[in-house]
């Protein structure tokens, strides 16, 4: 496991423990909130010292230090996980993020070395934008319609079936009512959800088009 900036790393394995990422960050990332500080902790005025006191009582102390460490290596799907905020290196006491108290927290608890990744090189943010692409287009391909001669009206109440299934799976997940027609998407959930679902529910507004044109 590694730790990285949202403006730094954009490789595999990104995690992201912070309330939210930036607008405009690449695909592919997943969501852990449980690690992420809360509003109240973001909006105090705390130093360093304040600031971990808090997170650690707030936050780290509610949570089993293994049963985190095991999901967030099955969240990062076979690649290794790096835990992500806002922050950027290097980090001073003014400068601080808590990635890092996380990775101080696994050390202390686990015994596991937590390393911040150095920042890309242009030449590493081409090659993650060409694994991310072909990752895309293998996902695009796996959810694409097959051909076959199923009736157009089949076909088009099977998709509505698969867009079913998946509301009820994010919904659940995300622990919230579902109050939304079936094509909708209030903002709020969107803001909820994790870059692959929402990729995914991309892909199935497309292969619904594609079906009911």
């Amino acid at each position: 496991m590694k730790t990285a900036s949202h403006y730094t790393f954009s490789g595999a394995g990104r995690i992201c423990i912070s309330l939210g990422a930036p607008r405009g960050a690449p695909g592919g990332y997943r969501m852990f909130k449980a690690l992420a500080p809360s509003r109240d902790i973001l909006k105090a005025d705390l130093n360093r010292d304040d600031y971990a006191v808090r997170y650690r009582a707030e936050i780290l102390d509610k949570l089993d230090p293994q049963q985190t460490w095991d999901e967030l290596h099955r969240l990062a799907g076979g690649a290794e996980p790096v835990l992500q905020c806002f922050e950027k290196p290097p980090f001073t006491y003014c400068n601080f993020c808590h990635r890092r108290m996380v990775a101080d927290w696994f050390k202390e608890t686990l015994g596991h070395d937590v390393d911040e990744i150095e920042p890309e090189t242009p030449a590493d943010k081409q090659r993650n934008a060409a694994a991310r692409l072909a990752a895309s287009q293998a996902e695009q391909s796996k959810l694409g319609l097959q051909r076959t001669a199923i009736p157009t009206r089949r076909a088009v109440e099977a998709v509505r079936a698969e867009i079913d299934a998946f509301w009820q799976r994010v919904c659940a997940a995300l622990f919230i009512p579902r109050t939304w027609s079936w094509m909708g998407l209030p903002d709020r959930v969107r803001d909820l959800m994790d870059s692959t679902d929402l990729d995914e529910w991309t892909a199935l507004q497309a292969r619904y088009r594609e079906v009911d044109a």
